[in-house]
């Protein structure tokens, strides 16, 4: 049986006419694609059966789960969904840092995966609708969900893979996260970030003379997350910051916005003294909820649920800005 394989790459423009062919493997935990033919079953005054059926518009439900490692496509997926990347040789070594933040417009890319030796089946016209991350105490590593919206499909050779990742993916304990610029240390139990974005899909821009979705236009991006913490002496400021801030008792206005980070360190080193790591900065965030559950003997708990806002980092007005280092030189434009 052959190895089974993702595959991604980013077209030049969407959906060309000669098709791009995905060439950058990488491993997944679950690969899932649904294409929906737009099949509608009209009802006439003829009877009470069904007749006949109407094709209609495509479109292509894209999923993908897979750790998150440093060099297994997470920074092409990074700059798919936020827009925008500019990457920096560090020193004169090996190690170049990646620096994503959020823009106006997006790439799409052409997606393949293979039933094993049957055949392979390819999506172009991949448009990015979320992308989510999940770090939680325990032995999976960092977590990434995909997903994405497809113009069609079709089937293909299977390709042999190559290029596979031989980097471990980015661990719990390698991970920290800070408020305000100070840590949490020994606190935070779990950590997600959610980056979505609505996409116009067929149903909302088709076009006559086609079946297929012919361009990108997106709408809002939104990104939440949510983190758990014990319900401690050292984490009561961080549920006084949802009343309105550290020192409220009570429900107050304006609730005062805060920055969180969070910073995940290998401390596995690329050359000199730079080493593989990925950084989430959200410079302006507001807590919308923090259920607080008590129960029997349990420990007790509570969640922090969150919105992101444009602040400002380092000059840049901007909800997130994603640091990936790793030996990668770039995630180049496709031409």
């Amino acid at each position: 049986m052959p190895e089974r394989y993702v595959a991604v790459a980013e077209e030049p423009s969407y959906a060309p006419a000669t098709p791009v062919v995905p060439n950058k493997f990488f491993d997944a935990n679950l690969c899932e694609t649904s294409l929906d033919p737009g099949l509608a079953f009209p009802v006439s005054i003829r009877g009470r059966s069904l007749l006949e059926h109407r094709e209609g518009y495509l479109q292509e439900a894209v999923a993908v789960n897979t750790d998150v490692k440093p060099n297994n496509m997470i920074g092409w997926f990074l700059k798919w969904i936020l827009g925008s990347v500019t990457s920096a040789q560090q020193g004169s070594t090996t190690a170049y840092k990646h620096t994503f933040k959020v823009a106006e417009t997006v790439r799409s890319f052409a997606l393949g995966y293979n039933w094993d030796a049957i055949k392979e089946k390819r999506i172009p016209g991949c448009i990015m609708t979320g992308l989510n991350f999940s770090i939680v105490r325990g032995a999976t590593p960092l977590i990434a969900d995909i997903s994405a919206i497809g113009q069609t499909e079709s089937l293909e050779d299977v390709q042999s893979p190559s290029g596979w990742s031989t980097l471990a993916p980015f661990k719990p304990y390698q991970s920290k996260v800070e408020l305000a610029d100070s840590e949490l240390a020994n606190l935070v139990e779990g950590f997600r970030i959610n980056i979505g974005q609505r996409v116009f899909g067929v149903g909302d821009i088709g076009v006559l003379g086609s079946r297929k979705l012919t361009r990108i236009e997106l709408a809002e991006r939104t990104i939440t997350g949510s983190m758990d913490l014990p319900l401690l002496s050292g984490t009561l400021d961080i549920y006084q910051r949802f009343l309105k801030d550290t020192a409220a008792v009570a429900p107050g206005e304006p609730v005062v916005p805060f920055k969180l980070e969070l910073l995940i360190d290998t401390g596995i080193v690329i050359a000199d003294t730079y080493k593989y790591r990925l950084d989430f900065i959200l410079p302006k965030c507001v807590i919308t909820g923090a259920p607080v559950r008590i129960e029997r003997q349990e420990r007790k708990m509570f969640r922090v649920d969150f919105q992101c806002e444009q602040g400002d980092v380092g000059g840049n007005t901007t909800e997130i800005q994603v640091e990936l280092t790793n030996a990668d030189t770039g995630y180049p434009d496709a031409t």
